[in-house]
């Protein structure tokens, strides 16, 4: 990495960037859409906000444009700018999560909760169930948990709320659940003006242009106003809604208008950040790997490591199972069936050549005996990368019909 003026670089440096999520990468987009103004700029993303225009792309014939607000340099300033997040009433969410069972479904294999529901017109029971969640236990190593379907605002609720054998913990930070809504929104209404729904709607269809629709949020405790702007109009029309939302009067003096923002941390667009290095199993620095993150990597560069991979060349292999569990120890048909549950296998090679098939296609963790996969073999055990080697069995020979490679 080089900083200050040299030319001969190998990646060059981005800029945090807070911006809408509509932007103009192509003709089509430049069609669909328009063109960004400074107007429309500052209408939907604050004072502070500027069209940036890059150079015609070659491939598009078009330039590139987005909305951004160039002082936002973190993910808190960008999507809790002048605290919008804060004044709608975001706030962080926990769950409950409990280990996903081995080889099993979380709604299927962990009991729903019921719980009786009081409404104006009477007494129901609800179900709540557990559902797949993965969630990132170290940085890009992410793991599938059973997340309980009811979110609770703060710790001491999840922890008085959730399931025995669950654990509370936090499940959704403010940032991530504001982020992406766009709404024009008034936290004066009352719920029963809100869902009024002749004088609210009749009001609404004559103000604004497009459809439209409203509704009560009782999470958030404020009136909703959606628009079919937000996913297929011109960005003229966008700007149109938000001043028209904040001029509207009805049921309350006060509505304001809600967009969407993302935001990108910046890659080297500091000199400490430029030369303090970056991993070689990620050398464009994607991953943000600090370097004790690198030195535990267990993976190789551009896929240049020495391994095992499926025989293409034999005919026999496409039709082999991708995966198999399996018990070596297993010594006869009756010891197989017997204490193994398995199938006691011819592997067609030889009628001697039997192994004790336990399941075909499992995934490591269906599996409690031998699994047994030709990606996740070292190389010694498909002949060692070299034409004297052997395989370590039988199943990695005739059955997986494994060979080695060098780009494994």
């Amino acid at each position: 990495m080089c900083w200050s003026g040299d030319t001969d670089c190998h990646e060059v440096s981005q800029a945090p960037m807070c911006a809408h999520s509509r932007r103009i990468w192509s003709s089509w987009d430049k069609d669909s859409w328009g063109d960004w103004d400074e107007a429309s700029c500052k209408a939907l993303m604050g004072s502070d906000a500027v069209v940036k225009t890059g150079p015609v792309d070659q491939w598009q014939g078009v330039a590139p444009q987005s909305r951004e607000i160039p002082t936002a340099t973190t993910t808190e300033a960008c999507i809790n700018a002048n605290g919008i997040c804060d004044t709608i009433g975001y706030t962080d969410t926990y769950g409950c999560f409990a280990e996903k069972p081995k080889g099993g479904s979380c709604w299927q294999d962990i009991a729903p909760i019921e719980e009786e529901v009081n409404e104006s017109w009477g007494t129901w029971t609800r179900s709540y169930y557990f559902h797949e969640h993965w969630m990132e236990m170290t940085k890009h190593n992410w793991q599938p948990f059973c997340k309980f379907e009811k979110n609770f605002k703060s710790l001491i609720e999840a922890k008085v709320g959730c399931p025995a054998d669950s654990t509370p913990q936090l499940s959704e930070k403010k940032e991530q659940r504001c982020q992406w809504d766009e709404m024009c929104f008034s936290k004066d209404i009352t719920k029963s003006d809100c869902e009024d729904w002749t004088t609210m709607d009749d009001a609404r269809n004559s103000y604004f242009t497009g459809y439209t629709w409203s509704h009560w949020d009782e999470d958030l405790e404020l009136c909703k106003i959606g628009s079919s702007a937000f996913w297929d109009s011109k960005i003229s029309e966008l700007a149109t809604f938000a001043s028209t939302c904040t001029s509207f009067k009805v049921g309350a003096e006060n509505w304001n208008i809600k967009f969407q923002r993302y935001f990108e941390e910046g890659r080297f667009h500091t000199e400490e950040l430029c030369t303090a290095g970056v991993c070689d199993q990620d050398p464009g620095g994607w991953m943000g790997l600090t370097a004790d993150e690198c030195a535990t990597m267990e993976s190789c560069s551009n896929w240049n490591c020495a391994g095992c991979e499926r025989n293409w060349d034999n005919s026999d292999a496409w039709s082999a199972p991708n995966s198999v569990c399996w018990a070596p120890t297993a010594a006869n048909q009756t010891h197989c069936e017997k204490k193994f549950k398995g199938t006691w296998t011819n592997s067609e090679n030889t009628d001697d050549d039997h192994y004790c098939l336990v399941k075909e296609n499992p995934s490591p963790e269906e599996c409690s005996d031998t699994y047994s996969q030709c990606g996740k073999m070292e190389s010694e055990q498909c002949r060692g990368g070299t034409t004297s080697g052997s395989y370590d069995n039988i199943v990695t020979e005739h059955v997986l019909y494994c060979r080695p490679t060098k780009w494994a």
